[in-house]
């Protein structure tokens, strides 16, 4: 008598097998990494405002918190996403912070692997993706997001930016009115949980020319290639106007909510005051800060609260010569890992090192906390997103390496 033959749908496929093993890794991995965190308290800078004696979530998630998240303009931030959260965590752990940083790092470990199966369903290179996933995941530029319990906006805002892009890589294959609202709600979501996602439509730009490639420039050699590639240049960023709009509205709401906080220093004539930094330095402050951001990609120092008063452009450009360099070195390299990174809002996507970073000029407090401060405060508080295109320039004979040594042992489990 033969035995029943095996069901078909009981038994995973190699690439889905090692998806899954690849997914669990990651989120060990995590675990592992941040398990210390459990042990730390809360900190002075932040958390009392936030958490400790925020009296408006003393009562957990309740109606009257919930109302108040959606309505108030507290430490100077619109983000009611964020304060239900941590009213939710104060309802299950109260103040035990051991909780909270549980809560951050499961948060941390779900980006994690959420980015592995954005970049995986997006290139369909299962390696690659888990490299720069894993990069993400343990990069030392995102400690400070997940082991400081006020910094929840940064990992929950990342959490639905990455859900924003997986709905829009299925909609970009079958777009349909139907599939749109998926990818409109994870970005309202990202917004109200922190409001530095607002550059989603310029990025969802990028991803349909790489890896989507739903647009080309060249037109692939075609005659009428310019008018044809403009055409659809244009209804792609017609598609986008739903979500621009979005991102308007956080906007506003956001410079009200800064504006009411006197977190928004601007000179004024009638009142006989001035900008506490000129608009050079703002400027310069932003071109350091995108330079001091590709640095600690590659050396991840320096990465304390604060630094020496005001920017300097002259140091920061050995960074960006380093970037020339490893671009230049991996321009011929079409198997280079793809690159991800955000502090809640710029992401960048690339085949080589197609960067796009926040300036970090972003808002000069009424601390008078010094431009070079901020940028650095900024540097480390990095959404669980940080991560980075250090990827994006690495060659695939290291991929092919690391591949070699892993994949025999995944292929056991399936035998």
């Amino acid at each position: 008598m033969t035995p029943p033959a095996k069901s078909q749908s009981a038994t995973l496929s190699p690439s889905a097998l090692r998806s899954v093993v690849l997914g669990l890794l990651l989120v060990v991995t995590t675990f592992v990494v941040y398990y210390p965190s459990l042990h730390n308290g809360f900190v002075n800078y932040d958390d009392p405002r936030y958490v400790m004696h925020n009296p408006n979530i003393q009562s957990g998630l309740t109606w009257q918190s919930l109302y108040w998240a959606v309505t108030a303009y507290y430490e100077s931030n619109w983000h009611p996403l964020t304060w239900m959260s941590h009213a939710l965590d104060i309802s299950l752990f109260r103040l035990n912070p051991a909780g909270h940083h549980a809560v951050n790092i499961l948060i941390h470990a779900l980006n994690a692997l959420l980015l592995f199966f954005v970049l995986r369903d997006a290139t369909k290179r299962d390696w690659e993706s888990f490299f720069v996933a894993a990069l993400f995941a343990v990069h030392p530029v995102n400690v400070e997001s997940v082991a400081w319990a006020s910094e929840r906006k940064n990992v929950l805002s990342m959490f639905f930016l990455l859900l924003a892009l997986y709905a829009y890589g299925k909609y970009a294959r079958r777009p349909s009115i139907s599939r749109y609202p998926l990818v409109m709600g994870a970005f309202a979501l990202g917004l109200a949980a922190k409001p530095q996602i607002v550059t989603l439509p310029f990025l969802l730009l990028l991803w349909d020319f790489w890896p989507l490639q739903r647009w080309n420039p060249s037109g692939g050699g075609n005659e009428n290639a310019p008018s044809t590639a403009n055409s659809t240049f244009w209804k792609l960023c017609i598609e986008k106007i739903p979500l621009l709009l979005l991102s308007v509205a956080s906007a506003a709401i956001t410079i009200k909510a800064q504006t009411a906080g006197g977190a928004v220093q601007s000179a004024n004539a009638a009142r006989q005051t001035v900008a506490a930094y000129s608009l050079s330095v703002r400027i310069e402050n932003a071109v350091v800060s995108y330079a001091r951001y590709i640095e600690m990609m590659f050396w991840p120092t320096r990465c304390c609260n604060y630094g020496a008063r005001g920017p300097r452009l002259a140091p920061a450009l050995p960074s960006c010569g380093m970037v020339l360099v490893s671009w230049l070195a991996s321009a011929d390299d079409r198997n280079c890992a793809s690159g991800i990174t955000s502090d809640g809002g710029s992401l960048c996507v690339s085949p080589v090192c197609r960067t796009f970073l926040p300036g970090g000029v972003g808002n000069f407090r009424r601390r008078e906390r010094p431009a070079r401060n901020r940028e650095a405060r900024s540097l480390q508080r990095s959404s669980g997103a940080d991560c980075v295109c250090v990827a994006g320039a690495t060659p695939s004979w290291i991929l092919e390496e690391l591949r070699s040594l892993v994949e025999p042992h995944i292929a056991g489990y399936g035998g």
